[in-house]
C-alpha cells in the first residue's frame, strides 16, 4: 500500500454504487430504502463467498451457498438466472 488515493481513487465506491442500484431496481414493489438494504446485504454476501471460492476452490460448495440465500433475498434471477 502506498499513501495517498493513487490511480484507483474512488472506484471501489463507485462498483459499490453501481451494484446497489442494479440489485435494488431488480426489486420492484419495495420501498428504495428497504431495496438498498436488500442490496448491500445481497451484495457483501456475494463478494463473501467469492472470497471463499478463492480461498478453498470449492465451486460446488459456494453453488449451495448462494441458492440457500438468494430466495431470502429476493434477487434469485440475478444471483441464479
Amino acid at each position: 500500500m502506498r499513501p495517498g488515493p493513487g490511480a484507483w481513487e474512488g472506484f471501489a465506491e463507485a462498483s459499490i454504487g453501481d451494484w446497489i442500484e442494479i440489485l435494488g431496481t431488480a426489486q420492484p414493489g419495495v420501498p428504495l430504502p428497504r431495496a438498498e438494504i436488500v442490496a448491500t446485504r445481497t451484495l457483501a454476501l456475494l463478494r463473501g463467498r467469492l472470497l471463499d471460492l478463492l480461498a478453498r476452490d470449492q465451486p460446488a460448495l459456494l453453488g449451495r451457498a448462494l441458492r440457500s440465500t438468494a430466495g431470502k433475498h429476493r434477487l434469485e434471477t440475478i444471483i441464479l438466472p
